[in-house]
């Protein structure tokens, strides 16, 4: 008898268990919604049915119509979902009575649905329970809970079915792989303190981020209410709208504000997207002053910003009216747009660079649009949070930049004004002390003495010569001022045929030929002193004039034994004269200039000296120049 070999037999016997193996797979492949993919003690996976439809007028009751003639089918048969598709759920728990019995009340878990009803049957019929996103808050947050909802084993329809009503409205979702898990309420509970736990610690980064938004949205309206620029209002429109977008679930504000309104929580969340890159454009319109060094990207800009603007309200109601579907496509459109804009506008600015605020544009939209990547594709918001965090920095940063350099340019702009107001005021200046030495000429000559007009003449084309050199100067040094200051008291002496006596003292620490001051600025007050003081005086006439080193100025001290200013001014209305001295006007605006004030009482002081008898001795002019070497 020939035998068999022993691998040959192990061989049949290894197909045999292989072909048995696999009849039974087919055997026992589940037929229907009945079969779960995983029972244990406290949670129920089930496979349910389901019917799809777009008709939002079709009720539980037609459903469950005798002669409805809808056909559940398993979830295999179905794709992507799409906003306006219905999708109807049933489950059959026939299986799991006994399981469901050990506790009254479980926790259905239906997937990420916005719109959401479990049907419930109760004594007086079949009444619907709303859940989900888009369900009003009851007791519990709804953040917690957005696709949960409990129920009780009571209300099972017909003692074995629980029937769904769902809608996936604000993205799509893989239906072949939808399932439903059936928690105890107890477990559910305890799980969901722990979810509440984890959603606190996930709260952390958005809370930290928030409350850098809200020191910089403090900054920029304080700035924007200083200097009244357009970019700090638009840079406070721009935070504002992170703040509101990223910080509503952090504080609450979703279920504390909306609880009972969520789809306007929903609008808010989805328009603030769209008005994030509304302020943004606007905030580097002004920031770029586009309209003065980008022309053409400025006009890019406003139709944007008119576009954008239009988005905001046509979108709002589209999700108003349930439009959901065109409102996702308008959403993705927007996307793309804003995109294609920023990649465009940040190789157009680069190109067309006028500035380094550029650098600080395209920097701070890079890491934005780094972290919403990021955070597209690692499904982490907490990129989203640090590419913002990045670019508000770098937005702050160059907020900061242009303002010193605006600063800077104002205050180089501002003393190019104090020269030219230096100018006009030295240019009034000489005139004026021209005039006054042609009339003294002019009264030489009238009473003849023509030696004296003659050497009068002489001294004064001197003088006139040294003050047309330094015209081209805003300064002289203090020894041409005080030689041109000798000078003109010499001519004033022989005008007057020495009625008067002068003396002109020079602090010995002073640098008279580095310390630099404004030409003819103490002359008028020496012809003041003269012409007011000294010649009407009866008697002995004299005139001090001397430079001191004070501190870091030089006081230039004019002083007089004359009639005093009360008795100069009680001869002057005498004989009808109200004329101001514009030369003394004058030196008051260019000592005020140079000491960076309109008017100071400190700068000039005049004061009245008397003698013993309280009588008027004579006035004292005391001026403080301030040292430029």
């Amino acid at each position: 008898m020939i035998q068999e070999p022993q691998h040959r037999k192990e061989t049949n016997w290894l197909h045999f268990i292989l072909w048995t193996g696999l009849l039974l797979v087919f055997l026992i492949k589940p037929m229907s919604s009945r079969a779960q993919t995983s029972v244990d003690t406290d949670r129920i996976r089930a496979v349910p049915e389901i019917f799809r439809t777009t008709r939002d007028t079709l009720s539980v009751q037609d459903i469950l119509h005798p002669d409805s003639k809808v056909s559940f089918r398993s979830p295999d048969s179905f794709g992507k979902s799409h906003p306006s598709d219905i999708y109807w759920m049933r489950i059959d728990l026939s299986d799991h009575l006994d399981l469901l019995a050990t506790e009254p009340e479980w926790v259905l878990a239906a997937g990420s649905f916005e719109d959401a009803t479990l049907f419930r049957e109760i004594p007086d019929g079949i009444i619907p329970l709303k859940f989900g996103y888009l369900a009003p808050m009851t007791g519990q947050k709804r953040t917690l809970i957005d696709s949960n909802v409990p129920f009780n084993v009571a209300e099972l329809i017909d003692g074995r079915y629980m029937y769904l009503r769902l809608r996936k409205l604000m993205a799509t979702r893989d239906i072949s792989t939808q399932r439903i898990t059936l928690t105890r309420r107890s477990v559910a509970d305890a799980a969901n303190d722990g979810i509440f736990l984890r959603l606190l610690e996930g709260r952390i980064p958005a809370l930290v981020f928030s409350g850098l938004v809200i020191i910089v949205l403090l900054f920029s309206l304080s700035a924007f209410i200083l200097q009244k620029r357009k970019e700090y209002l638009y840079y406070s429109f721009y935070l504002f709208s992170l703040l509101v977008y990223f910080g509503r679930r952090p504080f609450g504000l979703d279920d504390s504000l909306f609880g009972q309104v969520p789809l306007l929580e929903y609008m808010i969340h989805q328009e603030f997207q769209v008005l994030i890159n509304l302020c943004y454009t606007l905030f580097a319109k002004y920031f770029l002053s586009t309209q003065k060094d980008y022309p053409a990207l400025d006009k890019v800009i406003n139709v944007v910003a008119v576009v954008l603007g239009l988005f905001i309200v046509i979108d709002s109601w589209l999700i108003y009216v349930d439009e959901f579907a065109t409102h996702l496509v308008m959403m993705d459109a927007q996307r793309y747009f804003m995109a294609t804009f920023g990649i465009l506008g940040a190789v157009y600015l680069l190109v067309k660079r006028k500035s380094n605020l550029v650098f600080f544009i395209v920097i701070g939209s890079f890491s934005y649009t780094a972290g919403a990547l990021a955070t597209l594709f690692l499904v982490d918001n907490n990129y989203m949070l640090l590419g913002s965090s990045v670019e508000i920095f770098v937005f702050t940063l160059g907020l900061g930049y242009k303002s010193r350099g605006i600063l800077m340019e104002n205050a180089r702009i501002q003393q190019e004004v104090l020269q030219l107001e230096m100018s006009a005021l030295r240019a009034q200046m000489n005139p004026h002390f021209i005039f006054n030495s042609l009339g003294s000429i002019q009264h030489l000559i009238r009473r003849d003495q023509k030696s004296e007009a003659l050497q009068y003449l002489s001294r004064f084309a001197q003088l006139l010569r040294q003050i047309l050199d330094s015209s081209n100067h805003s300064t002289v040094s203090l020894k041409e001022e005080i030689d041109l200051l000798e000078n003109y008291i010499q001519l004033e002496s022989l005008r007057f045929d020495g009625r008067f006596s002068y003396q002109l003292e020079v602090d010995e620490n002073l640098d008279v030929y580095n310390l630099e001051i404004p030409i003819l600025l103490v002359q008028p007050h020496v012809e003041n002193a003269i012409l007011h003081g000294l010649l009407p005086k009866k008697g002995p006439a004299r005139l001090s004039v001397s430079f001191a080193d004070h501190n870091d100025q030089i006081l230039c001290t004019v002083e007089d034994n004359g009639i005093g200013r009360q008795k100069s001014t009680e001869l002057k209305s005498a004989r009808g004269v109200s004329h101001q001295s514009r030369g003394l006007s004058i030196v008051a605006q260019r000592v005020s200039h140079l000491h960076g004030k309109e008017s100071d009482s400190q700068i000039i002081q005049i004061t009245d000296i008397v003698d013993e008898q309280n009588e008027a001795a004579g006035t004292r002019v005391s001026i403080l120049i301030p040292k430029d070497e």
